[in-house]
């Protein structure tokens, strides 16, 4: 468990949370705070204690509640970070927050690329609810031991991330 107190980066793990000893991870964080508006919650998946900053894509959707409209994007190209990961556009008013589920697939092995399937639900800066699912990989075969999040502009300034290893 890891409880955010304003910070600008949250590293989450060390050389040895992920392990073979599980091939699945849970990421959970809820009731996670911004000091900015309108920002995006973000991550880096980090491979010897430093932050890898290439190479990621995604493909995504998306709805709030003032949108008839489900949008879907991809990411295809050479990103530098997982983007959105736990959020998009999330306001900082009283009671708004961003909460995330996420699953990291093997990060231990050294002979696959890296994926994460994360399920996002949040207040946007105007107030109105939305949610994502979206998956990300790494196009790296590198081990993953460990994550940073952080936030597009500004501190996380509060919430709690855990993380579980399933099978």
């Amino acid at each position: 468990t890891t409880t955010i107190s304003d910070a600008a980066t949250v590293t989450i793990g060390s050389s040895s949370i992920f392990s073979s000893t599980y091939k699945t991870y849970l990421i959970q964080g809820s009731n996670i705070h911004f000091a900015s508006d309108g920002v995006q919650g973000r991550a880096y998946f980090q491979h010897s204690g430093s932050d890898v900053t290439s190479s990621y894509s995604r493909s995504r959707i998306r709805m709030k509640d003032d949108s008839a409209t489900v949008s879907g994007d991809s990411n295809n190209a050479n990103a530098g970070s997982i983007d959105n990961l736990f959020g998009y556009n999330v306001g900082n008013a009283s009671g708004e927050a961003a909460n995330f589920t996420a699953y990291l697939y093997d990060p231990a092995s050294t002979d696959n690329y890296k994926f994460l399937y994360s399920m996002a639900s949040y207040s946007e800066n105007d107030g109105a609810p939305g949610f994502q699912q979206t998956v990300f990989s790494l196009a790296s075969t590198n081990a993953v031991d460990g994550i940073k999040l952080f936030a597009s502009s500004g501190n996380i300034t509060s919430g709690t991330v855990k993380i579980y290893g399933l099978a």
